[in-house]
Parts: C-alpha cells; structure tokens; sequence
C-alpha cells in the first residue's frame, strides 16, 4: 500500500500546486475556529517547559470527542481532560510514558495511547495502552510495539480506533503512511512561480489521508505550510493551519469519520486547538500559508580561543559510548544537596535519578541531562566529591555552579572533543552546514540554532522515505538516548540543519 499513498501524494501535490488562480478565486472558504485555548504553565492547565537552549517539551497528541478534549501534558506526567474550556480531569502517566498520540471511545470510554519510553536508553521503545477514563486509573504499562531489533517506523489510529503500524522489515499491521516525501511538482501560479513544492503524507485509512505541504526555499529559512485533505472523492478540501512552531506530526492533527480535521498548535503563548476550514480549491498565492524563522539567531558568534582536534568517526563514537554507558555510584544524601545555589529552584534532576532517593548508594549508568554542563571528563570525579547529579531546570540564567552533567551541545562538544563547551549557536565554529541536505552521514549533526542538536549514527532509506538513528542529551529523558527510525525530512522542516565536523579525517 505504500506505492499507492506515495502517488496519491503526488497527485495530490501537483493538484494543489498547479490549480487555476482563477478557481481559487471563486472556492467559498470557511474561516478556521479556535475551540480552545490554554495558556502555558497555569494550574490544570497544559504546558511545556523550556528546556535545552530553548528545547521544548511540548503536548505533542490530543484528541477532540465531543465538547471533550484529550491532551498529553508531557512535563507533568499526565492526560489532561477539558469539557469546553473547563477543566475536568487528569489522567496519571508514568514518568517514562511520552505520549504520542490517542484515541478516545465515547461508546466504551476507553482512552488509547501510544506512548515512547523516554527513559530507555535505546529510544526506539514505543508501547500500545489504554484506559478507562471513569474509573479514575493510572495509565497501565502497555503492549510493546518495538525495541532496538524491531523498529517502528510509522503508526496511526484509523478512524474506528485500530492501530496501523509499519516496521522497518516491512511488517505491519495496516496501510499506514506518514511523513512520506512526495515527488517536488513545480508550482506555475502565484508569485512563487518556478520554486518548488514538497510535502508528506499521512494516511489515516483507506478513505482519509492528511498531506502537509511547504515550499521549500534555498535554506529553508522559511517555510509555507498548508494541510490537503483526500476524502475519497475527487473534490479536494484544503485546510491551512493557524500557526505551530513544528513540522506536521501525528498526535497533532485528527481527522474525524465524518470528515472534520482538527489541529493542535503550540507556541510561545500556549497550547491552542482549531477546527480547520475547507477550502474547495487553492493555489499556494491564495493559501494564508505559515511563515516562520527557522534560526533565528545571529550568525555572529565568538572566535575559538583553543584549536580544534582531527577526529575520525571511530574515536566520535567511542566518546558517545564511553558517557552513555558511564558507570558511577548515586547517593540521594551526598547528591543531591539544593544548597549549591542560593535559590533551590534553580535545580531539579531527572526522573530517573530521583527515583532512587533513598539514601542508598546506586551504581547508575549514563551522564544526566545538566543546564549548560559538559564536565563529563571530571563527572565521576565530581559526583565522588558530592555534586549535583543534573539539572533539569532551565529558567536560570544559565549554568548553575555545582551541578555536575551535559545538555545537548555540551554532549556534541564532548563527543567531538572540542576545546570548550559550544551552545547551539557556536558550533559553526567548527562544522559547516550541508548544503545538499541528501548527502547527510554518519556523524554529522543535526543543529537548531537556539534550541537543539543531534548526532546522527546512521542513515537509510525504506519506501523512498529517509530514516535516521541519532544520539542526543535529551532533557526530556533526563539522559543520554539512542533514538532509531527518526524521519529525516520531518527533522529539516522543524528547522534542523545538517552539518559537519570541519576536522573529520
């Protein structure tokens, strides 16, 4: 089923790209409609919290039944439940429990998730659970779907509630297609004539299928993005998306039996959720298409004070492994003393770490996630001497003294064993973007400015769609994590940039 969704993609593409301006002009539009809206970081309320030079833990899945919504509030370990704008309830998720996306039944009342373990060490841990939402339950661990020998790839709810998976061995349970590149159609009309338009696919089930569109300027410094919608006939619906700081993703978008599309947006203001109008034709110069900066930070940066090392790939990978696997002994008593700031509230460790607060020592494997850290070489030396194991909170200023671990750009600046800590925005000190995005390998990085960044281990292709594996010091896990079967054009159109090392040998 994946040739057939691939060129309906196509098809799709060029219909939306090649349409009459003159047909667009006579479509009757509906206005999108805000159905609700939370700020961020209020009580029973949904919120993120900013994490990794501005890295986000966002609500990344949601569900519309009804005057009900469903909403994973990743930061606060729970499902949230609103009737209209009211609270209702919220659901308890494990710490490790990262939803993806749900499905909620109105007919048994039964809410099904699935869900990534954002604290196991290989990142490829997704599981499949439900629960009752009248009973008042923790969510219960769930069915596993894949692990480190049996990747999956893609899945989806269709619009019955059934699970639609496809493996990297081509196994599955259903048609399911997401993020899936369209061949580029050349767009004739509008302004942007001449430029390309690129999409991917979701296919919910064999009737609806969810097309996210950009154009695809010379950096992807911007990016136009509009939502085609295939409802099994030949008219076309398309809905534009108010605005969301990321590429489309499956929890963020539910299409309903009867053809309604909802989507979540989040930004710097908080979570907000729209029913989508529809749009009997478009060309992209009339769709309101999303603008937004990829990297927005200068260019400018400092001068390397120290010169850099010639690495080859072996030694790269050899640094990554020495710290993910780190041995060293944990004592609650001896680290994890708040008094290493004035203000206690500037520090708080991962999950994974206060679980074992008990006053017992604790042989531990991996260097925790640490605002602006990188003293990985002296890590266990420190903990020895009674520093701080981590720091997930991120509203200091900056790196608070006594706290021991590496954030993202610390774990890259360790791994390339570079002569001092590099943020986001410095590491073009010594790798240089690529421009043909295509010739990404092992061991370049995938860096947002200001926000992120990734070592990718390997590259492969299944179905003409591009994967990566990637490494990172992830601070939603609180460690270091090995993460297989990330899609690596849904990573360029949430404005990471592919890079290399400028003194690989």
């Amino acid at each position: 089923m994946a040739v057939t969704y691939k060129a309906m993609a196509t098809a799709l593409l060029v219909g939306a790209c090649l349409m009459p301006s003159t047909m667009a002009q006579a479509a009757e539009t509906d206005g999108n409609t805000l159905l609700y809206s939370f700020p961020v970081n209020t009580e029973d309320s949904a919120g993120f919290i900013p994490a990794n030079e501005h890295e986000k833990i966002v609500p990344d899945a949601f569900f519309v039944s009804g005057d009900r919504i469903f909403l994973d509030d990743t930061a606060n370990n729970r499902i949230i439940i609103y009737r209209g704008q009211n609270f209702e309830k919220s659901i308890p998720l494990s710490p490790e429990m990262d939803v993806k996306l749900l499905f909620y039944s109105s007919e048994d009342d039964v809410l099904k998730m699935v869900y990534w373990d954002r604290f196991n060490e290989n990142g490829s841990h997704f599981y499949l659970t439900s629960v009752s939402v009248s009973s008042g339950e923790t969510v219960p661990a769930g069915q596993e779907l894949s692990d480190g020998s049996r990747i999956l790839l893609e899945y989806s709810f269709d619009s019955t509630g059934n699970l639609l998976t496809e493996y990297l061995s081509g196994e599955g349970t259903g048609a399911v297609l997401a993020y899936a590149d369209a061949e580029p159609a050349v767009i004739a009309e509008g302004n942007a004539a001449g430029s390309e338009c690129v999409g991917m696919g979701l296919a919910i089930d064999d009737t609806y299928s969810i097309y996210s569109i950009y154009m695809a300027g010379a950096d992807r410094s911007t990016i136009g993005e509009c939502i085609i919608i295939n409802g099994g006939s030949d008219a076309f619906a398309y809905a534009v998306p108010e605005t969301h700081e990321d590429s489309l993703e499956r929890g963020n978008v539910q299409i309903t039996e009867s053809g309604e599309v909802f989507q979540m947006a989040v930004d710097a203001t908080g979570v907000k959720i729209f029913r989508l109008g529809k749009q009997a034709g478009a060309s992209m110069e009339d769709v309101s298409l999303l603008e937004r900066e990829v990297d927005g930070i200068s260019d400018m940066v400092a001068a390397p004070y120290a010169s850099y090392k010639t690495m080859d790939t072996a030694t790269i990978r050899a640094r990554m492994d020495t710290y993910k696997d780190l041995k060293w002994v944990y004592n609650s008593t001896r680290n994890s003393n708040a008094s290493v700031t004035a203000d206690p509230g500037k520090v708080s460790q991962p999950g994974w770490i206060t679980q074992n607060a008990d006053g017992k020592d604790h042989i531990l494997s991996n260097v925790p996630y640490c605002w602006g850290g990188w003293n990985a070489e002296t890590y266990v030396k420190n903990i020895n001497n009674g520093k701080y194991a981590g720091n997930v909170t991120t509203t200091a200023p900056g790196y608070v003294s006594g706290t021991v671990g590496m954030d993202c750009s610390g774990y890259v600046s360790v791994a390339f064993d570079l002569p001092y800590k590099h943020g986001t925005s410095t590491l073009s000190n010594c790798f240089t973007k690529i421009s043909n995005t295509g010739n990404v390998r092992a061991y370049d990085i995938l860096n947002k400015s200001g926000s992120h960044v990734l070592i990718v281990v390997k590259t492969y292709v299944q179905d003409g769609v591009r994967y990566v594996d990637t490494y990172e010091e992830a601070k939603s896990s609180g460690k270091i994590v090995f993460q297989t079967g990330r899609n690596y054009q849904s990573l360029l159109n949430s404005g990471y940039i592919p890079m290399r090392y400028n003194y690989l040998r």
